[in-house]
C-alpha cells in the first residue's frame, strides 16, 4: 500500500491496519528502507527524531506499540512510502441470502481456511451429539493446517469446551 507520511519521526498506521510487516521503499526515488532498532538509532544518532531528509532511510517498528512506527530521517510532508501491512478485511453483512451477491473480499488463497473456520464454528455451536463435536474438531484441525499453525488442536478444543477461550 502507498502511505503518505507526516513531517515528523512518528507515523501512525491507517485505521484498520493490524501491524506493519515491512517498508519496501520510497517510490519517488526507489531507495529501499532498512529496518533497525530504536536503541541503534539512539546510540548512533541521539537527535535522530529531529533530523530531516528528502527520503526515508531507516524505520523502527515495535510490536508493543503496533499502531505507530518511526522513520529516519524525518521526511517532508506528503512523502510517499510503499508499506506491507496486515489489515482487517471488510466486514460482509448479508441481509437477504436469496439475492445478496457480495464477493469474498480476501484473496482466494484464504477461502478454504475461512470455510473450515466457519464450519468449525457452526458445528461447535451444536455440541449435543458426539458426531458434531468430532466434526467441529476436524474442521478446526483443517483450519489450523491451512494456516500452517503448529498448535495442539486437541488442547485448544478442550479449552473451548471448558469455556477457557472467550467467544467473539
Amino acid at each position: 500500500m502507498t502511505f503518505t507520511c507526516q513531517a515528523q519521526a512518528v507515523q501512525s498506521l491507517p485505521p484498520g491496519t493490524y501491524r506493519l510487516l515491512d517498508i519496501v521503499d520510497n517510490p519517488s526515488t526507489g531507495r529501499t528502507v532498512i529496518a533497525t532498532t530504536r536503541s541503534s538509532l539512539d546510540s548512533l544518532l541521539p537527535n535522530w527524531t529531529t533530523a530531516t531528509g528528502e527520503s526515508v532511510e531507516q524505520y523502527v517498528y515495535d510490536q508493543k506499540s503496533p499502531s505507530v512506527f518511526y522513520v529516519y530521517p524525518v521526511p517532508p510532508a506528503d512523502h510517499q512510502l510503499n508499506l506491507l501491512v496486515s489489515q482487517a478485511p471488510a466486514r460482509i453483512v448479508i441481509t437477504d441470502f436469496d439475492t445478496d451477491t457480495q464477493l469474498f473480499s480476501l484473496d482466494d488463497l484464504w477461502l478454504n481456511p475461512v470455510i473450515n473456520y466457519m464450519l468449525f464454528r457452526a458445528f461447535s455451536m451444536d455440541m449435543e451429539t458426539e458426531a458434531n463435536m468430532q466434526q467441529a474438531q476436524s474442521y478446526l484441525a483443517m483450519f489450523a493446517n491451512d494456516l500452517g499453525l503448529k498448535w495442539n488442536v486437541d488442547q485448544m478444543f478442550r479449552q473451548m469446551l471448558q469455556g477457557s477461550i472467550g467467544e467473539n
